[in-house]
């Protein structure tokens, strides 16, 4: 038993993140809180601040804003990471090297370390350029440019990000997910009052996710084959936040064609639509249709974030720019509750498994009978652009918009991370955004494994009450299949 109650908070945050990983049960087993039983450490109720590590300060922190190192494109070169490369030479999904570093047969360290290889002469000593830059504490990323303007330089800029975002009753936007495995549609429904949305004009956005229905081999593998889930955001003078959305699992894949001895590893993980949420872990019984894991519990329960909302970005937008979020993300008890009634009587217990009997009103999987997780969102406005070009080989798929124009397209990245112990995190989720102004989201990538990750574009919207389809040439974006 704990004793003074200035120990009771980081006791707390341990007992979080075993719920996270259905560990609970093991960790909280040995003690007690104040004379409570162990499976009570997290209470229901009471103030979420009671619950924080040391370190954490919760709420959204004032952004910080990166610089752009410009550089000489008949010298350098942008490539992607390959296996062993620091995070430090990794901006925006890319590494600066030497442009000879990708001839065939050269020496693979010039991508794992670029700045040693880079060397001019500086009068009687040897200079190292990219050495100079990588050491650089606000560098953000790098864009190609002739030699005469090299150098660091402040990213673009948006004035009104509401532009991008057109938040209108009756806007929808249809996505082709992985080349038509998928298919997703973001609806504006009606207005919502999430805890956090207080003074915001926050609506709900549904989505709803089909599995390509000519395609047999789908059907027969992902359960189910269509979904709808719910988000609660607000679009404005004060930027994009999101407040609350359905917790929404992975698919899950039928036993005889998961890895292994599905055919071929498909259909991998990570490969349908999702919003903001977490994976398939290992599930705690590995012989249940339906996987025993803390995703396909809460799978389709709401979830709203406690205190402070999501904020992906102010009414202002500038490329480099960052934001970081701590907060609650709180799925209700009673929503818990229902699910454990109507499915505890399913053989192997359905999805949260079978009852540990402690007063026989807990989970092995949820032992405080609720599910509270502390939280660390990170959103960067990664790029801003003219046009974004998408493309099979030599076959153009895509195009945003379809003629180019200045500052057309912004992306953002957003990374949900979990905690326990302190200021130190784990990634579960993370997906990059592309809005198009004057017509919405375009592109999504998402998936924290980028082996792993899924791709999904737009293909037909209504916005304003106006339709548009990528097929018409005459639309402000192009949509084509291989």
């Amino acid at each position: 038993m704990i004793g003074s109650s200035r120990f009771t908070r980081p006791r707390r945050a341990v007992a979080g993140l075993a719920l996270l990983f259905g560990l609970a049960a093991t960790l909280l087993g040995s003690g007690c809180e104040q004379g409570q039983p162990p499976y009570d450490v997290i209470a229901r109720s009471g103030n979420p601040d009671d619950f924080l590590p040391p370190g954490v300060q919760i709420g959204t922190l004032a952004p910080t804003t990166g610089r752009i190192y410009h550089f000489d494109r008949s010298r350098y070169r942008l490539f992607k990471p390959t296996a062993g490369t620091e995070p430090k030479y990794v901006r925006r999904d890319s590494v600066l090297a030497l442009a000879e570093a990708g001839n065939p047969g050269m020496n693979t360290d010039l991508l794992r370390h670029p700045d040693r290889y880079d060397s001019v002469r500086c009068g009687d000593q040897w200079c190292y350029p990219l050495k100079e830059v990588y050491a650089t504490p606000d560098l953000y990323g790098f864009e190609p440019t002739e030699s005469g303007q090299v150098g660091f330089q402040a990213g673009r800029t948006i004035a009104r990000i509401a532009d991008y975002f057109p938040i209108q009753q009756g806007n929808r936007w249809q996505f082709d997910h992985n080349q038509r495995e998928w298919s997703f549609t973001d609806s504006i429904g009606g207005v919502s009052s999430p805890p956090t949305g207080a003074g915001q004009p926050v609506v709900k956005m549904w989505t709803t996710c089909q599995v390509n229905p000519t395609s047999g081999t789908l059907l027969s593998q992902y359960v189910p084959n269509q979904y709808r889930y719910d988000t609660d955001l607000s679009v404005g003078a004060d930027g994009i936040t999101w407040h609350a959305w359905r917790t929404i699992a992975e698919r899950v894949v039928l036993p005889e064609a998961r890895v292994p001895p599905g055919p071929n590893g498909q259909p991998d993980r990570q490969r349908n639509p999702r919003p903001l949420w977490l994976s398939i872990t290992t599930s705690a019984d590995p012989q249940a249709p339906v996987p025993v894991t803390i995703d396909q519990c809460l799978d389709d329960l709401p979830a709203a974030l406690q205190l402070f909302p999501l904020r992906f970005c102010g009414g202002a937008v500038q490329e480099g720019q960052k934001y970081t979020t701590w907060t609650y993300l709180d799925v209700d008890t009673d929503s818990v509750r229902a699910r454990l009634n109507s499915e505890k009587l399913l053989p192997r217990g359905g999805r949260c498994g079978v009852d540990l009997v402690v007063e026989a009103d807990t989970l092995r999987l949820l032992p405080t009978r609720s599910y509270r997780v502390l939280a660390r969102f990170d959103v960067e406005c990664e790029r801003i652009v003219d046009q974004v070009e998408l493309k099979v080989g030599d076959f153009t798929i895509g195009k945003y918009p379809r003629v180019a124009a200045a500052n057309s397209i912004v992306k953002f990245r957003a990374t949900m991370n979990v905690s326990a112990f302190g200021p130190s995190t784990t990634p579960v989720q993370l997906f990059d955004l592309w809005y198009q102004k004057d017509l919405g989201p375009v592109i999504r990538t998402q998936g924290v494994d980028p082996s792993r990750r899924s791709n999904a574009r737009l293909a037909t919207c209504t916005v304003g009450g106006v339709p548009y389809r990528g097929d018409d040439p005459a639309g402000p974006f192009e949509y084509r299949t291989p």
